[in-house]
């Protein structure tokens, strides 16, 4: 919920000090900036995040983590998908609980529609 209500900083605060975002948003202050950015930029505010089928595996660093996004614009009635996807993450155990060390969105392909 924090990057959908605007919290940058609570947002940010899920990942580690040194965290990455899609390979190139890293670090706490790019982090930020992104959250800023995509309200602003990208029509984030009428954008809220759906995420389901949650699956976390240990791994050698903490663990690792596969979970869906659904993107709907909340800015029409009755709201519609935008686009789905999969977050890779990779998760590790800190003095402030669980943190994403990285996080990566792997966008679905746009079907081909048949007529």
């Amino acid at each position: 919920m924090t990057i959908d209500s605007g919290d940058a900083e609570g947002w940010a605060n899920t990942f580690t000090p040194d965290g990455v975002f899609n390979n190139n948003t890293r670090g706490h202050g790019a982090l930020v900036q992104f959250v800023h950015d995509w309200r602003d930029k990208r029509n984030g505010a009428d954008r809220r995040h759906w995420n389901s089928n949650l699956m976390i595996t240990p791994s050698e660093e903490g663990a690792a983590g596969a979970v869906y996004l659904l993107l709907m614009d909340i800015g029409v009635k009755p709201p519609v998908p935008v686009s789905s996807a999969v977050y890779e993450d990779a998760l590790v155990k800190t003095p402030q609980g669980w943190r994403f060390k990285t996080r990566v969105l792997h966008g679905d392909p746009t079907p081909k529609r048949t007529q």
